[in-house]
Protein backbone atom coordinates (compact mmCIF):
# COMPACT_ATOMS: atom_id res chain seq x y z
CA UNK A 1 0.00 0.00 0.00
CA UNK A 2 2.90 2.19 1.03
CA UNK A 3 4.32 2.12 -2.59
CA UNK A 4 0.66 3.12 -4.17
CA UNK A 5 0.51 6.22 -1.67
CA UNK A 6 4.23 7.16 -2.80
CA UNK A 7 3.71 6.22 -6.81
CA UNK A 8 0.92 8.94 -6.65
CA UNK A 9 2.38 11.35 -4.95
CA UNK A 10 5.19 10.68 -7.57
CA UNK A 11 2.98 11.32 -10.38
CA UNK A 12 1.07 14.18 -8.56
CA UNK A 13 4.04 16.34 -8.21
CA UNK A 14 5.23 15.55 -11.79
CA UNK A 15 1.57 17.03 -13.30
CA UNK A 16 1.44 20.13 -11.13
CA UNK A 17 5.41 20.67 -12.33
CA UNK A 18 3.97 20.00 -16.19
CA UNK A 19 1.11 22.87 -15.31
CA UNK A 20 3.26 24.91 -13.71
CA UNK A 21 5.99 25.11 -16.01
CA UNK A 22 3.40 26.04 -18.82
CA UNK A 23 1.59 28.52 -16.84
CA UNK A 24 5.01 30.04 -16.20
CA UNK A 25 6.40 29.79 -19.89
CA UNK A 26 3.09 31.95 -20.62
CA UNK A 27 -0.75 32.44 -20.61
CA UNK A 28 -3.10 33.85 -23.19
CA UNK A 29 -6.32 36.02 -21.58
CA UNK A 30 -8.51 33.97 -23.76
CA UNK A 31 -6.92 34.77 -27.31
CA UNK A 32 -8.50 38.67 -26.66
CA UNK A 33 -5.64 41.72 -27.70
CA UNK A 34 -5.51 44.36 -24.77
CA UNK A 35 -7.74 47.43 -25.60
CA UNK A 36 -6.03 50.38 -27.64
CA UNK A 37 -3.63 48.18 -29.08
CA UNK A 38 -2.59 48.93 -32.72
CA UNK A 39 -0.57 47.23 -35.68
CA UNK A 40 1.32 49.65 -38.07
CA UNK A 41 -1.51 52.33 -37.25
CA UNK A 42 -4.76 49.61 -37.49
CA UNK A 43 -7.15 49.30 -34.23
CA UNK A 44 -7.03 45.75 -33.08
CA UNK A 45 -7.69 46.16 -29.55
CA UNK A 46 -10.36 43.66 -28.38
CA UNK A 47 -10.24 41.39 -31.17
CA UNK A 48 -9.34 37.97 -31.21
CA UNK A 49 -6.24 36.75 -32.83
CA UNK A 50 -8.42 35.70 -36.15
CA UNK A 51 -10.40 38.82 -36.16
CA UNK A 52 -7.11 41.04 -35.99
CA UNK A 53 -5.36 38.31 -39.13
CA UNK A 54 -8.27 39.19 -41.38
CA UNK A 55 -8.24 42.83 -40.59
CA UNK A 56 -4.52 43.58 -41.02
CA UNK A 57 -4.52 41.68 -44.37
CA UNK A 58 -7.19 43.81 -45.84
CA UNK A 59 -5.41 46.90 -44.69
CA UNK A 60 -2.58 45.79 -46.07
CA UNK A 61 -4.08 44.91 -49.53
CA UNK A 62 -5.84 48.57 -49.24
CA UNK A 63 -2.97 50.15 -49.11
CA UNK A 64 -0.65 48.90 -51.85
CA UNK A 65 -3.88 49.46 -53.64
CA UNK A 66 -3.79 53.52 -53.41
CA UNK A 67 -0.69 53.92 -55.52
CA UNK A 68 2.78 53.24 -55.89
CA UNK A 69 5.41 53.70 -53.38
CA UNK A 70 7.66 56.15 -54.49
CA UNK A 71 11.43 57.30 -53.78
CA UNK A 72 11.33 61.21 -54.05
CA UNK A 73 15.16 62.19 -55.14
CA UNK A 74 15.37 65.87 -56.08
CA UNK A 75 12.59 66.06 -58.22
CA UNK A 76 12.87 62.19 -60.00
CA UNK A 77 10.80 59.75 -58.55
CA UNK A 78 11.75 56.49 -58.50
CA UNK A 79 9.49 54.04 -58.50
CA UNK A 80 9.11 51.22 -56.14
CA UNK A 81 6.18 48.24 -57.70
CA UNK A 82 3.74 47.59 -55.56
CA UNK A 83 4.64 43.84 -55.85
CA UNK A 84 7.89 44.63 -54.43
CA UNK A 85 6.40 45.50 -51.37
CA UNK A 86 6.05 41.75 -48.72
CA UNK A 87 3.67 42.48 -46.06
CA UNK A 88 4.36 38.94 -43.56
CA UNK A 89 0.99 38.61 -41.85
CA UNK A 90 1.98 35.36 -40.78
CA UNK A 91 5.05 37.18 -38.97
CA UNK A 92 3.14 39.81 -38.04
CA UNK A 93 0.46 38.04 -35.81
CA UNK A 94 3.92 36.05 -34.46
CA UNK A 95 4.65 39.46 -33.16
CA UNK A 96 0.93 40.06 -31.83
CA UNK A 97 0.74 36.53 -29.93
CA UNK A 98 4.31 37.29 -28.15
CA UNK A 99 2.59 40.62 -26.73
CA UNK A 100 -0.70 39.04 -25.70
CA UNK A 101 1.32 36.20 -24.10
CA UNK A 102 1.90 36.72 -20.75
CA UNK A 103 3.33 35.42 -17.42
CA UNK A 104 0.77 32.61 -15.03
CA UNK A 105 1.33 34.97 -12.43
CA UNK A 106 -0.26 37.87 -14.38
CA UNK A 107 -2.67 35.60 -15.57
CA UNK A 108 -5.50 37.38 -13.67
CA UNK A 109 -4.44 41.03 -14.46
CA UNK A 110 -5.33 43.42 -17.29
CA UNK A 111 -3.35 42.55 -20.38
CA UNK A 112 -0.90 45.90 -21.14
CA UNK A 113 -1.42 47.72 -24.79
CA UNK A 114 0.60 47.55 -27.46
CA UNK A 115 1.57 49.17 -30.72
CA UNK A 116 3.99 47.15 -33.44
CA UNK A 117 4.61 47.60 -37.30
CA UNK A 118 3.81 45.08 -39.69
CA UNK A 119 6.69 43.20 -40.87
CA UNK A 120 7.35 44.23 -44.17
CA UNK A 121 10.26 43.17 -46.74
CA UNK A 122 10.26 45.29 -50.41
CA UNK A 123 12.01 42.98 -52.28
CA UNK A 124 14.59 44.44 -55.28
CA UNK A 125 16.57 42.71 -57.47
CA UNK A 126 19.96 44.52 -58.31
CA UNK A 127 19.43 44.59 -61.12
CA UNK A 128 15.98 47.11 -60.95
CA UNK A 129 18.67 49.11 -58.20
CA UNK A 130 21.40 49.66 -61.11
CA UNK A 131 18.99 52.42 -62.51
CA UNK A 132 18.98 54.43 -59.39
CA UNK A 133 20.98 57.26 -59.12
CA UNK A 134 24.58 56.53 -57.40
CA UNK A 135 23.86 59.64 -54.93
CA UNK A 136 21.49 57.57 -53.30
CA UNK A 137 22.03 55.19 -50.67
CA UNK A 138 19.71 52.07 -52.19
CA UNK A 139 20.44 49.63 -49.22
CA UNK A 140 19.11 52.46 -46.49
CA UNK A 141 16.67 54.15 -48.76
CA UNK A 142 14.74 50.67 -48.90
CA UNK A 143 14.94 50.23 -44.88
CA UNK A 144 13.21 53.88 -44.52
CA UNK A 145 10.67 52.44 -47.13
CA UNK A 146 9.89 49.36 -45.37
CA UNK A 147 9.91 51.41 -42.03
CA UNK A 148 7.24 53.83 -43.91
CA UNK A 149 5.31 50.77 -45.15
CA UNK A 150 5.34 49.42 -41.75
CA UNK A 151 3.17 51.73 -40.53
CA UNK A 152 0.97 52.12 -43.63
CA UNK A 153 2.20 55.55 -44.35
CA UNK A 154 2.86 58.18 -46.52
CA UNK A 155 3.89 56.60 -50.29
CA UNK A 156 6.26 59.39 -51.39
CA UNK A 157 9.88 59.17 -49.34
CA UNK A 158 12.74 60.82 -49.87
CA UNK A 159 15.95 58.84 -50.74
CA UNK A 160 18.72 58.82 -48.36
CA UNK A 161 21.87 60.51 -49.61
CA UNK A 162 24.97 58.06 -50.42
CA UNK A 163 27.68 59.94 -48.39
CA UNK A 164 30.53 58.47 -50.18
CA UNK A 165 28.98 58.82 -53.41
CA UNK A 166 31.44 60.50 -56.28
CA UNK A 167 31.57 64.17 -57.46
CA UNK A 168 32.12 65.26 -60.63
CA UNK A 169 31.79 68.18 -62.90
CA UNK A 170 28.23 68.72 -64.02
CA UNK A 171 28.60 71.87 -65.63
CA UNK A 172 31.95 73.95 -66.78
CA UNK A 173 32.72 76.90 -68.94
CA UNK A 174 36.03 78.56 -70.18
CA UNK A 175 35.63 82.42 -70.98
CA UNK A 176 38.06 85.09 -72.08
CA UNK A 177 38.55 87.68 -69.42
CA UNK A 178 37.95 91.26 -70.95
CA UNK A 179 40.86 92.95 -70.33
CA UNK A 180 39.58 95.58 -68.07
CA UNK A 181 38.36 93.23 -65.45
CA UNK A 182 40.90 92.06 -62.52
CA UNK A 183 39.15 89.18 -61.02
CA UNK A 184 42.10 87.70 -58.79
CA UNK A 185 39.57 88.87 -55.82
CA UNK A 186 36.31 87.17 -57.09
CA UNK A 187 38.45 83.88 -57.47
CA UNK A 188 39.73 84.03 -54.18
CA UNK A 189 35.81 83.78 -53.04
CA UNK A 190 34.07 81.80 -55.68
CA UNK A 191 36.50 78.73 -55.31
CA UNK A 192 34.97 76.56 -53.02
CA UNK A 193 31.65 78.10 -52.66
CA UNK A 194 29.14 75.46 -52.02
CA UNK A 195 25.17 75.88 -52.37
CA UNK A 196 24.13 73.16 -49.76
CA UNK A 197 20.67 71.08 -50.09
CA UNK A 198 17.09 73.68 -50.06
CA UNK A 199 19.48 76.60 -49.57
CA UNK A 200 19.23 79.91 -51.59
CA UNK A 201 22.13 82.04 -53.15
CA UNK A 202 22.47 85.31 -53.45
CA UNK A 203 25.11 86.86 -55.05
CA UNK A 204 25.38 90.24 -54.07
CA UNK A 205 25.14 88.83 -50.28
CA UNK A 206 27.17 86.02 -50.60
CA UNK A 207 29.99 87.56 -53.30
CA UNK A 208 29.57 91.06 -53.79
CA UNK A 209 29.78 92.46 -49.98
CA UNK A 210 32.46 90.49 -49.10
CA UNK A 211 35.13 90.98 -52.24
CA UNK A 212 37.04 94.30 -51.80
CA UNK A 213 36.72 96.82 -54.55
CA UNK A 214 33.97 94.98 -56.31
CA UNK A 215 31.63 96.23 -59.13
CA UNK A 216 28.56 95.98 -61.17
CA UNK A 217 30.59 95.23 -64.36
CA UNK A 218 33.09 91.82 -63.29
CA UNK A 219 30.43 91.12 -60.86
CA UNK A 220 27.65 90.86 -63.74
CA UNK A 221 30.51 88.82 -65.92
CA UNK A 222 29.98 86.11 -63.03
CA UNK A 223 27.26 86.39 -62.70
CA UNK A 224 26.51 86.02 -66.17
CA UNK A 225 28.76 82.81 -66.67
CA UNK A 226 27.12 81.10 -63.11
CA UNK A 227 23.66 81.57 -65.09
CA UNK A 228 25.02 79.81 -67.83
CA UNK A 229 26.61 77.12 -65.38
CA UNK A 230 22.80 76.71 -63.49
CA UNK A 231 20.83 76.57 -66.74
CA UNK A 232 22.81 72.75 -66.82
CA UNK A 233 21.04 71.81 -63.70
CA UNK A 234 17.84 72.00 -62.29
CA UNK A 235 18.44 74.98 -59.81
CA UNK A 236 15.75 77.39 -59.90
CA UNK A 237 16.69 81.01 -60.82
CA UNK A 238 14.41 82.88 -58.40
CA UNK A 239 16.07 86.23 -59.16
CA UNK A 240 17.46 88.17 -62.48
CA UNK A 241 17.99 91.19 -64.40
CA UNK A 242 19.23 91.52 -68.02
CA UNK A 243 21.60 93.66 -69.40
CA UNK A 244 20.21 96.26 -71.73
CA UNK A 245 22.64 95.41 -74.56
CA UNK A 246 24.30 92.53 -75.33
CA UNK A 247 27.23 92.22 -73.52
CA UNK A 248 30.29 90.59 -75.49
CA UNK A 249 31.36 88.03 -73.62
CA UNK A 250 27.79 86.05 -73.56
CA UNK A 251 24.67 85.08 -76.06
CA UNK A 252 21.96 87.50 -76.04
CA UNK A 253 19.46 86.06 -73.30
CA UNK A 254 22.25 84.21 -71.40
CA UNK A 255 23.23 87.22 -68.99
CA UNK A 256 22.78 87.96 -65.91
CA UNK A 257 23.31 91.88 -64.52
CA UNK A 258 24.27 92.56 -61.22
CA UNK A 259 24.63 95.78 -59.13
CA UNK A 260 24.14 96.28 -55.31
CA UNK A 261 23.21 99.82 -55.52
CA UNK A 262 20.35 99.32 -57.75
CA UNK A 263 19.43 96.31 -55.87
CA UNK A 264 19.83 94.45 -58.79
CA UNK A 265 20.99 90.65 -57.48
CA UNK A 266 21.15 87.21 -58.85
CA UNK A 267 19.30 84.62 -56.54
CA UNK A 268 19.09 80.89 -57.40
CA UNK A 269 17.79 78.14 -55.10
CA UNK A 270 19.06 74.79 -54.82
CA UNK A 271 16.02 72.08 -54.49
CA UNK A 272 18.17 69.01 -54.27
CA UNK A 273 19.16 66.76 -51.70
CA UNK A 274 22.68 67.37 -52.63
CA UNK A 275 24.98 70.26 -52.72
CA UNK A 276 26.94 72.49 -55.49
CA UNK A 277 30.47 73.36 -55.46
CA UNK A 278 32.12 75.86 -57.41
CA UNK A 279 35.37 75.52 -59.04
CA UNK A 280 37.38 78.81 -60.30
CA UNK A 281 40.63 78.56 -62.08
CA UNK A 282 42.04 82.01 -63.55
CA UNK A 283 44.29 81.13 -66.19
CA UNK A 284 45.80 84.17 -68.31
CA UNK A 285 43.39 85.81 -69.87
CA UNK A 286 40.72 82.69 -69.51
CA UNK A 287 38.70 81.88 -66.43
CA UNK A 288 37.54 78.31 -66.09
CA UNK A 289 34.45 78.10 -64.15
CA UNK A 290 32.78 74.71 -63.05
CA UNK A 291 29.89 73.54 -60.86
CA UNK A 292 31.02 70.27 -58.82
CA UNK A 293 28.36 67.72 -57.61
CA UNK A 294 26.92 64.28 -57.84
CA UNK A 295 25.65 62.64 -60.75
CA UNK A 296 22.28 64.73 -62.08
CA UNK A 297 19.08 63.02 -61.59
CA UNK A 298 18.49 63.85 -65.37
CA UNK A 299 20.17 65.37 -68.29
CA UNK A 300 20.00 69.88 -68.68
CA UNK A 301 20.01 71.49 -71.36
CA UNK A 302 19.05 74.93 -72.82
CA UNK A 303 17.86 76.43 -76.00
CA UNK A 304 16.71 80.20 -76.67
CA UNK A 305 14.27 81.65 -79.53
CA UNK A 306 15.52 84.60 -80.68
CA UNK A 307 13.35 87.56 -82.67
CA UNK A 308 15.71 89.77 -83.99
CA UNK A 309 14.20 93.32 -84.14
CA UNK A 310 16.03 95.37 -86.63
CA UNK A 311 17.06 99.26 -85.25
CA UNK A 312 15.85 102.24 -87.12
CA UNK A 313 17.93 105.27 -88.66
CA UNK A 314 17.96 108.78 -87.20
CA UNK A 315 18.91 112.13 -89.24
CA UNK A 316 19.86 115.20 -87.53
CA UNK A 317 20.99 118.13 -89.59
CA UNK A 318 23.47 120.49 -88.54
CA UNK A 319 24.43 124.04 -89.95
CA UNK A 320 28.04 123.80 -89.70
CA UNK A 321 28.42 120.73 -92.15
CA UNK A 322 28.88 121.37 -95.76
CA UNK A 323 26.69 119.90 -98.63
CA UNK A 324 27.45 116.86 -99.36
CA UNK A 325 28.94 115.94 -95.59
CA UNK A 326 27.65 113.18 -93.68
CA UNK A 327 28.57 112.02 -89.72
CA UNK A 328 27.17 108.76 -88.17
CA UNK A 329 27.13 109.90 -84.44
CA UNK A 330 25.46 106.67 -82.98
CA UNK A 331 26.16 103.29 -84.75
CA UNK A 332 22.51 101.12 -85.23
CA UNK A 333 22.22 98.19 -83.25
CA UNK A 334 19.28 95.37 -83.68
CA UNK A 335 17.32 94.95 -80.65
CA UNK A 336 15.90 91.06 -79.93
CA UNK A 337 13.04 89.11 -78.27
CA UNK A 338 14.44 86.27 -76.55
CA UNK A 339 12.70 83.31 -74.44
CA UNK A 340 15.47 81.04 -72.73
CA UNK A 341 13.95 77.37 -71.97
CA UNK A 342 15.45 74.30 -70.05
CA UNK A 343 14.86 70.80 -71.58
CA UNK A 344 15.27 68.16 -69.03
CA UNK A 345 16.44 65.04 -70.92
CA UNK A 346 16.74 61.48 -69.98
CA UNK A 347 20.65 60.37 -70.88
CA UNK A 348 19.24 58.80 -74.14
CA UNK A 349 18.42 62.46 -75.40
CA UNK A 350 14.36 61.90 -74.70
CA UNK A 351 12.96 65.21 -73.68
CA UNK A 352 10.95 64.63 -70.42
CA UNK A 353 9.55 68.47 -70.36
CA UNK A 354 10.70 72.01 -71.21
CA UNK A 355 10.84 74.90 -68.31
CA UNK A 356 10.45 78.28 -69.60
CA UNK A 357 13.09 80.45 -67.86
CA UNK A 358 12.98 84.04 -69.33
CA UNK A 359 11.29 86.12 -71.51
CA UNK A 360 13.51 88.86 -72.44
CA UNK A 361 13.28 92.03 -74.76
CA UNK A 362 16.82 94.41 -75.62
CA UNK A 363 15.29 97.39 -77.31
CA UNK A 364 17.24 97.99 -80.76
CA UNK A 365 19.51 101.11 -80.50
CA UNK A 366 19.03 103.13 -83.45
CA UNK A 367 21.89 104.80 -85.34
CA UNK A 368 22.22 108.30 -85.96
CA UNK A 369 23.01 110.40 -88.75
CA UNK A 370 24.30 114.41 -89.00
CA UNK A 371 23.66 115.67 -92.19
CA UNK A 372 23.90 119.59 -93.46
CA UNK A 373 21.36 121.42 -92.53
CA UNK A 374 20.93 122.37 -96.70
CA UNK A 375 19.66 118.90 -96.98
CA UNK A 376 16.27 119.30 -94.58
CA UNK A 377 14.46 120.48 -97.46
CA UNK A 378 15.19 117.98 -99.97
CA UNK A 379 14.43 114.81 -97.58
CA UNK A 380 11.24 112.81 -98.45
CA UNK A 381 10.34 109.90 -95.90
CA UNK A 382 12.65 110.42 -93.44
CA UNK A 383 13.11 110.33 -89.56
CA UNK A 384 14.53 114.16 -88.63
CA UNK A 385 15.39 115.25 -85.67
CA UNK A 386 17.22 118.27 -84.60
CA UNK A 387 21.03 117.77 -84.07
CA UNK A 388 21.96 117.88 -80.68
CA UNK A 389 23.98 115.05 -78.46
CA UNK A 390 23.56 111.28 -79.12
CA UNK A 391 21.22 109.17 -77.56
CA UNK A 392 22.06 108.54 -73.52
CA UNK A 393 24.32 105.49 -72.38
CA UNK A 394 21.77 105.04 -69.43
CA UNK A 395 22.29 100.98 -69.45
CA UNK A 396 24.02 98.91 -67.37
CA UNK A 397 26.72 98.14 -70.63
CA UNK A 398 25.93 101.46 -72.67
CA UNK A 399 24.17 102.05 -75.34
CA UNK A 400 20.13 103.22 -74.05
CA UNK A 401 17.23 103.03 -76.64
CA UNK A 402 15.25 106.57 -76.80
CA UNK A 403 12.64 106.88 -74.38
CA UNK A 404 10.07 106.13 -77.08
CA UNK A 405 11.34 102.58 -76.83
CA UNK A 406 9.70 101.87 -73.76
CA UNK A 407 12.77 100.76 -71.50
CA UNK A 408 14.25 101.62 -67.91
CA UNK A 409 12.87 102.09 -64.61
CA UNK A 410 12.00 99.15 -61.81
CA UNK A 411 9.82 96.70 -61.79
CA UNK A 412 6.40 97.69 -60.85
CA UNK A 413 4.64 100.67 -62.98
CA UNK A 414 7.74 101.35 -65.47
CA UNK A 415 8.95 98.95 -67.25
CA UNK A 416 12.63 97.01 -65.73
CA UNK A 417 15.81 97.82 -67.13
CA UNK A 418 15.81 96.41 -70.63
CA UNK A 419 12.70 94.93 -70.75
CA UNK A 420 8.85 95.93 -71.27
CA UNK A 421 5.96 95.48 -68.87
CA UNK A 422 2.90 93.83 -69.38
CA UNK A 423 1.76 97.89 -69.91
CA UNK A 424 3.92 99.06 -72.60
CA UNK A 425 5.06 97.84 -75.96
CA UNK A 426 8.90 98.64 -77.71
CA UNK A 427 6.88 101.55 -79.11
CA UNK A 428 5.75 103.00 -76.79
CA UNK A 429 2.25 102.44 -76.90
CA UNK A 430 0.47 101.16 -73.73
CA UNK A 431 -2.33 98.59 -73.68
CA UNK A 432 -4.20 97.09 -76.39
CA UNK A 433 -2.92 100.05 -78.78
CA UNK A 434 0.65 98.27 -78.41
CA UNK A 435 -0.85 96.09 -81.16
CA UNK A 436 0.72 92.88 -79.97
CA UNK A 437 0.69 90.70 -77.00
CA UNK A 438 2.69 92.63 -73.71
CA UNK A 439 4.75 89.39 -73.29
CA UNK A 440 8.18 90.33 -73.12
CA UNK A 441 9.48 91.03 -69.22
CA UNK A 442 12.49 91.17 -66.62
CA UNK A 443 12.81 87.20 -66.48
CA UNK A 444 12.77 89.32 -62.95
CA UNK A 445 11.35 87.38 -59.98
CA UNK A 446 10.56 84.39 -62.13
CA UNK A 447 9.39 81.92 -59.18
Amino acid sequence: MKWRKRFGVIILALFLLTAGAALAKSVSAAGKIPAGSTVGGVEVGGMDLSEAQRLLAEKAAEWKREGRLVVSFSGDDLVIPNENVVFDIRQTMENVKQRIERPWYKFFGKGEEFHIPFVVEIQMEKEELAGWPPAVDAEKTLALAEEQAGVLGDKTIRAVMNEKAETKTVASARWDVPEEFFLEKWVNKLNGLEIGPKEKFSFNENLMKKVPAANAKEGSYLATMMYALFLETNVEILERHPHRTFPDYAEPGIDAYVDESLQKDFIVYNPNDFSYTLRAELSGPKLTLSLLSVEQPAVYEWETEKEVLPFRTVYRYSKDLHPGEEITVQKGQNGARIIVNRLWKTPDGETLKTERISRDYYPPVPEIILRPASDLNETSGEEAEPAGEPQGNGGPEGNQAPEAEGTGGETGTSAPEGNETADQAPDGKTGDAAGEEPLYEDPNYVK
